[in-house]
């Protein structure tokens, strides 16, 4: 059962849903950035810009969370939400500050190219590209975790699978937040929750995944990773709500991990909704605390440094 403080503001989020329901593409991704932008950087955090450039000279925009004291082999690498046609490095810093806070690890968080101005595979050169950056720095692969939330989830473990694929390193741990990793929209919850899920609605996400990529792309898995193989891949921590629509790609998608003998951690939260770690409540401290864990002992046990828990 949610606490009281979690009931209140679930319905709050909920009662603005008809209110946001259909939004321009422009007010989508200006309300997102709004989110970002109330965040108060924690006074133990130093912040740098830090772009980084494609293969064609244009710059994939990106910043440095620095705790003090955070030890220089440890790196978190944070995807953003957003459903793959909004999130700016503003929204990035909702969650991106807070975890680097609460691990003591840097954390980069990025702003990769967004549909549909530029679709699939756009996204995912981007974050393979910023990979490849913090691993010139001489940070070892396995050093590194990737941290995602919603389509931002779903772009890390796409990320993580192709760079299997390649023969590329891939990084030491995965923690995916309300992950999207099933762009046919095929499961029961999407039926089931969609009457209950404060945030996420069946027909917004049907549009963005028309956006970003062209239906017979679907069951791709650098699209939709609940398709793929995850022999070779690193450690997974998934944290899902019981409210969210997005609840049986998390099934789907452990599942499919556990048939490739994968280690996969799922945390079902009850009464929870779509990336409830961005609130104020006891449940998202938990939640967040969880997620620290998992990665800072992930990341320990391949030879790296402690962080503060």
């Amino acid at each position: 059962m949610s606490s009281a403080l979690a009931a209140i503001i679930e319905g709050a989020i909920k009662g603005l849903k008809p209110l946001v329901a259909n939004l321009s593409l422009e007010a989508e991704r200006m309300g997102q950035d709004l989110l970002g932008q109330t965040e108060r950087l924690p006074e133990s955090l130093k912040l740098f810009r830090w772009d980084v450039e494609r293969g064609d000279g244009s710059l994939i925009p990106a910043e440095w969370f620095h705790p003090g004291g955070a030890p220089e082999d440890l790196v978190i690498i944070y995807f953003h939400g957003g459903s793959y046609i909004s999130g700016s490095l503003l929204y990035c810093r909702l969650l991106a500050s807070e975890f680097a806070d609460r691990s003591g690890l840097n954390t980069l968080s990025f702003e990769y190219r967004l549909a549909p101005e530029n679709p699939f595979p756009a996204a995912l050169e981007d974050a393979q590209c910023v990979y490849g950056k913090v691993l010139s720095l001489g940070v070892a692969p396995l050093k590194i975790a990737f941290l995602g939330e919603s389509a931002g989830g779903g772009l890390a473990l796409a990320l993580a699978l192709k760079l299997r694929d390649e023969g590329q390193p891939v990084p030491g741990a995965l923690a995916l937040i309300s992950p999207w990793t099933d762009l046919t929209l095929s499961g029961e919850t999407y039926k089931t929750n969609e009457k209950i899920d404060p945030v996420l609605s069946v027909s917004k996400l049907d549009r963005a995944r028309h956006y970003y990529t062209e239906p017979e792309n679907f069951k791709n898995p650098y699209v939709s990773p609940a398709f793929g193989n995850f022999r070779g891949c690193p450690p997974a921590l998934i944290h899902a709500g019981t409210h969210e629509i997005l609840l049986s790609d998390a099934h789907k998608l452990a599942k499919k991990m556990a048939e490739s003998n994968f280690d996969v951690r799922l945390e079902e939260w009850e009464g929870m909704w779509h990336v409830w770690h961005a609130f104020d409540t006891k449940e998202s401290k938990s939640a967040k605390e969880s997620i620290v864990r998992f990665i800072i002992s992930r990341l320990s046990k391949n030879g790296g440094g402690k962080g503060n828990s």
